[in-house]
């Protein structure tokens, strides 16, 4: 049971994160001197379709990497972001776990998600993850595999009562994710919702000055995550409250 709260704990944390980022590049913005709309930055991203390839960083020290792929909207309005990626975690009282991850999201023309499918290896114990998520038809579908044992699969909706089953299918206890939302959601209703700008700036890649775009969260007045993207929609740095880092991976 503890494996398998630790990986969808895991996996909840980077779908809030990837979360995060998809954010940055959609949300609007009120506009000032330098400032520009969030969502003109997010077209920029499909646009040029240039990758992002990043490496993660935890208080110095290299954790991971991740590799953003955007591509231009089709003939259907639909535009994809391909991901892939590999992290170290640590937790006290455990070793160090390796996982790794690739995936596909679909938006159309209004950023809204059309579809989302996620394939996540987690090394020590060997446990696969698959996730499917198609809000349109309000269901996810996943497939959780441990080395040696049969694949378990389940289709439920999204929704409060589909998380729910979902969570006693793999032997968790509903009640702890409800605390988590609970604790969550006070702490958003006491600080206000997370609010995303961006203006003209620059950083340094290698010595040289680069003109970018700098996209910035903020709960109330606290910082929760600031990104600079090139005017050809390359992330070329993420900063966030949690201690991770993103930096171009040379």
């Amino acid at each position: 049971m503890f494996q398998r709260l630790f990986i969808a704990g895991i996996v909840f944390f980077w779908m809030l994160m990837t979360g995060a980022l998809m954010q940055l590049w959609v949300n609007p913005a009120t506009s000032e001197i330098l400032s520009v709309p969030v969502v003109h930055v997010a077209r920029q991203l499909f646009l040029h379709e240039q990758p992002s390839n990043l490496a993660v960083f935890q208080t110095g020290r290299r954790i991971g990497s991740l590799t953003l792929q955007p591509r231009r909207f089709d003939a259907n309005g639909i535009g994809v972001v391909d991901f892939t990626g590999n992290i170290l975690v640590a937790l006290p009282f455990m070793a160090e776990q390796a996982f790794s991850w690739r995936g596909t999201v679909e938006m159309n023309r209004s950023f809204a998600l059309q579809k989302l499918k996620l394939h996540i290896d987690a090394l020590g114990p060997k446990i696969t993850t698959e996730l499917d998520i198609d809000p349109i038809a309000n269901r996810a579908t996943y497939t959780l595999q441990q080395e040696g044992e049969e694949p378990v699969e389940n289709s439920l909706t999204l929704d409060q009562k589909g998380m729910e089953a979902g969570l006693e299918a793999l032997g968790i206890d509903p009640s702890i994710f409800k605390q988590i939302t609970l604790s969550a959601k006070s702490a958003a209703d006491s600080n206000g919702p997370i609010t995303f700008t961006a203006r003209q700036s620059e950083t340094q890649i290698q010595g040289e000055r680069v003109q970018t775009y700098r996209v910035s969260g903020k709960q109330s007045t606290s910082p929760m995550i600031e990104a600079d993207i090139s005017h050809f929609g390359q992330i070329l740095g993420v900063k966030t409250i949690f201690g991770f880092t993103f930096s171009p991976d040379t």
